[in-house]
């Protein structure tokens, strides 16, 4: 396979096999439609014709499940039962080969009750009504 490069959508990087069953320590390949069947945390998901802010999208950025979003064009080139490795920070799926040092490490999970900040050091404030 070659890597293709999508959507960013979560960051973070997982290696596994491709599939179209939600399954722990695989990747799951999956139409937005489907995305309500997550009953287990994936190693990381690619979803197919997605619309980043919907629910469904939104709980896998809950959910911290690193995340590519791909065209049906490019998804097509997947195989079922194939490794690949996500780079969900780059919207790039790569081959098995890849080293896992050539990827955007993943970030730290967020702590509830501390601030956040900018690559430039500056504290996010979110408001919502």
């Amino acid at each position: 396979m070659s890597a293709i490069t999508g959507m960013a959508y979560v960051p973070g990087s997982a290696r596994g096999v491709l599939t179209r069953t939600p399954r722990p320590g695989a990747i799951w390949l999956a139409r937005q439609s489907e995305l309500h069947r997550l009953a287990v945390t994936p190693a990381g998901a690619i979803v197919v014709d997605a619309a980043p802010f919907s629910h469904s999208m939104i709980g896998l950025l809950s959910r911290g499940i690193p995340t590519v979003m791909l065209s049906a064009a490019q998804a097509a080139s997947l195989a079922e039962g194939e490794t690949v490795v996500l780079d969900g920070a780059r919207g790039r799926v790569l081959p098995a080969e890849t080293p896992m040092a050539a990827l955007t490490p993943t970030p730290p999970p967020l702590t509830s009750g501390r601030p956040v900040y900018t690559a430039d050091g500056v504290a996010v404030h979110l408001c919502a009504s």
